[in-house]
């Protein structure tokens, strides 16, 4: 599951689909983890069989926007 997921934002590393039980035992939660310095995506809920392709499509594609860095005045003055 870790197909089209952009390096890691923050340190380069490479980045992990991953799901963790939830405590209640009611669903899971997926959530795309950098494997070096441990960022992680925000966390989706699902129960039990409703974990469809879309959300997982919709993980990726939170983690892979990135917004592009504005010049403080100072460096746009240089």
């Amino acid at each position: 599951m870790t197909e089209h997921l952009k390096p890691c934002p923050f340190c380069g590393g490479k980045a992990n689909m991953t799901t963790e039980a939830c405590l209640d035992g009611g669903g899971r939660f997926a959530y795309v983890r950098c494997s070096q310095c441990k960022a992680k995506s925000r966390e989706h809920y699902h129960s039990y069989g409703n974990d469809c392709p879309v959300m997982y499509q919709t993980i990726r594609d939170e983690w892979n926007t990135r917004t592009a860095l504005t010049p403080t005045p100072q460096e746009a003055a240089r």
